[in-house]
């Protein structure tokens, strides 16, 4: 794996849009998961680190990661593009899918694995404005923290 980091050993209980993304990381932070508030996306090369050559629980993943995501966003795009990385656990690959506005496709439908850098000065959580989580969201913060971790 790359060193270095602090990851989740699950992530999002569902796939979801690009345009869920923010939002889901935003009450992630908010709420302190696992006593920080620096959660972000891996980036592709971080992602990639997860993988392993060999099929574990039918994934390319250690067993010590959920088996339930499959596959997991990253942060990062094609360069002059709004295609977004993903890597796939289930056949070991990294692809990308473009990004069609708010128009959802299902192959465009990832989990999130969330990462942290982790440094000796990563001992103090950082406060976080959530303000900027959609206010449409009609679940309870509590009740969408409880479906985040099943």
């Amino acid at each position: 794996y790359a060193t270095g980091l602090m990851w989740s050993s699950s992530g999002s209980s569902k796939i979801m849009g690009s345009d869920e993304i923010a939002d889901w990381l935003a009450i992630l932070n908010y709420k302190g998961y696992a006593g920080y508030n620096d959660w972000r996306l891996p980036t592709v090369e971080e992602a990639a680190s997860l993988l392993q050559s060999g099929k574990s629980n039918g994934l390319y993943i250690d067993l010590v990661f959920s088996n339930r995501q499959d596959r997991v966003w990253t942060g990062d795009s094609r360069i002059g593009s709004k295609d977004m990385w993903f890597v796939s656990f289930k056949d070991g690959r990294l692809k990308n899918r473009v990004l069609e506005g708010s128009k959802i496709i299902i192959f465009n439908l990832h989990f999130i694995r969330p990462v942290r850098n982790f440094t000796n000065n990563s001992s103090k959580p950082t406060k976080v404005d959530a303000s900027n989580v959609k206010a449409k969201k009609k679940k309870s913060t509590k009740k969408r923290l409880k479906d985040l971790f099943k």
